[in-house]
């Protein structure tokens, strides 16, 4: 009874032994290394284009695109007062950057705005737009900005995938400038310059290697030899 056991046990203990040749690592998500492109600081309103590299799909699965935008620039200019009295106002200046794709399905927009309060300006007279007194000359530096999105399907998604290859995406600039108070008799003369970044992170189940029906085979003639000593151990018991 004890023989006919171990021999029933021998070939369960290849085929455990097996499985475990044969079943590939569990896979583990993964990132790529973050890719940024950005454009050249120049005065708005402009238009231009980024290029990104999409996803390489040999790296494995795709399961997360992580798209920051970014943006810095400077904002500087002049104030004057045309009306026929003292006056107080507030000058506000935003530039909007919007990154988009060919289809019009990214639209992320971020703002670069600076303002300035003027008291009492005396008629005639105006002074510089910029963080110090009317009569400095350094510029604003607006606080970078920035918007993260995240896409695990849909279009955006499909386009950043699907690589090695690339994706264009357009960046364009609008300025606004905004005049509280002053009876509309206040002038503005204001150059802003901004750039814009987009990077990208890519989130993947990576390619797990699946073995070779060789390695298998080898793997089953190194694992015979064990069974066969634990049977023979079992018998010498």
């Amino acid at each position: 009874m004890t023989l006919r056991r171990t021999v029933l046990l021998a070939p369960a203990v290849v085929l455990g032994l097996l499985a475990a040749v044969a079943s590939p690592a569990r896979a583990t998500l993964m990132s790529t290394a973050p890719v940024s492109v950005f454009s050249a600081t120049q005065p708005t309103d402009f238009t231009t284009t980024l290029t990104l590299p999409t996803f390489d799909t040999s790296l494995g699965t795709l399961v997360q695109v992580d798209l920051t935008f970014s943006s810095s620039g400077t904002v500087s200019g002049t104030v004057t007062n045309n009306s026929g009295s003292d006056q107080t106002f507030k000058i506000t200046e935003t530039t909007t950057l919007t990154l988009d794709d060919t289809g019009s399905n990214l639209g992320l927009n971020i703002d670069l705005t600076t303002s300035k309060k003027y008291t009492a300006v005396p008629t005639g007279r105006g002074g510089y737009y910029g963080p110090g007194s009317p009569a400095s000359n350094s510029p604003f530096t607006p606080s970078a900005t920035s918007g993260l999105l995240t896409y695990t399907s849909g279009a955006v998604f499909n386009e950043f995938n699907g690589g090695p290859g690339s994706i264009v995406l357009s960046l364009s600039t609008l300025t606004n400038t905004s005049i509280a108070g002053g009876g509309g008799n206040i002038s503005a003369s204001i150059s802003t310059q901004a750039q814009g970044t987009a990077t990208v992170v890519y989130e993947y189940n990576p390619v797990v290697a699946t073995p070779e029906p060789s390695t298998l085979v080898m793997g089953s003639a190194l694992l015979i030899p064990i069974a066969v000593s634990i049977v023979r151990r079992r018998k010498t018991a």
